[in-house]
């Protein structure tokens, strides 16, 4: 594929994700983008729990990954860094609690560059790892409108389309030159404020099922 060639930085926030972060890691590692045109930066909130180990440990056979410092934690500073110290012409943001199937890096690539848009994402599917009343419970809330609306990432589409919001999200570099980057002063949601500045700016931002 011709995005394939493209220079892709993959920024993960991460701080005390030692149950997730392995599995997190390898289905990274799966991923079929050539691995010379990744950088991968785990921008790291000063983790206690080992998560830093673990990162630095499959960077020393990954050159492509590195760990990245995050003294404030929060999450919009995390990206901020990451985009800021990134070499890619296209950011890709990750979150340390999921698992990508093998083409997403390359799927969202080919989006975005097929579509012209300023940013795009994929639906998702909630799951849990370790099943209990409690977790299951959760899962069920989060993949029903009953649950979460109108949050099309969250209940998937039939076909690319524009909505509300995306989960996570795949930009052109420069569309933090143009928009704006992550609001440091929000602990959440900062990714719907940034889409919503996305849009009034005339930008569009799709998913795909």
């Amino acid at each position: 594929m011709e995005g394939c060639k493209i220079i892709l930085s993959v920024i993960c926030p991460v701080y005390n994700e030692i149950k997730y972060i392995d599995v997190c890691i390898q289905s990274i590692l799966l991923q079929d983008y050539p691995q010379e045109n990744i950088e991968i930066l785990f921008v790291d909130g000063m983790s206690t729990d080992g998560t830093r180990d673990s990162i630095n440990g499959y960077a020393r056979i990954n050159p492509f990954i590195r760990l990245v410092d995050n003294p404030r934690r929060i999450v919009p500073v995390a990206m901020n860094i990451g985009i800021k110290v990134s070499k890619g012409d296209i950011i890709i943001r990750l979150d340390a609690h999921a698992l990508y199937p093998t083409n997403y890096f390359s799927t969202l690539v080919r989006q975005l560059m097929a579509l012209g848009i300023d940013n795009v994402g994929a639906a998702c599917k909630t799951d849990v790892l370790n099943k209990n009343q409690k977790t299951l419970a959760i899962k069920e809330v989060l993949s029903n409108r009953f649950g979460v609306g109108n949050s099309t990432f969250r209940l998937g589409v039939e076909k690319v389309m524009e909505v509300d919001t995306v989960p996570f999200g795949c930009w052109r570099k420069e569309v933090f030159d143009k928009y704006g980057y992550y609001d440091e002063r929000l602990i959440r949601n900062q990714d719907i404020e940034l889409n919503k500045r996305i849009v009034r700016g005339g930008g569009a931002y799709l998913s795909y099922s």
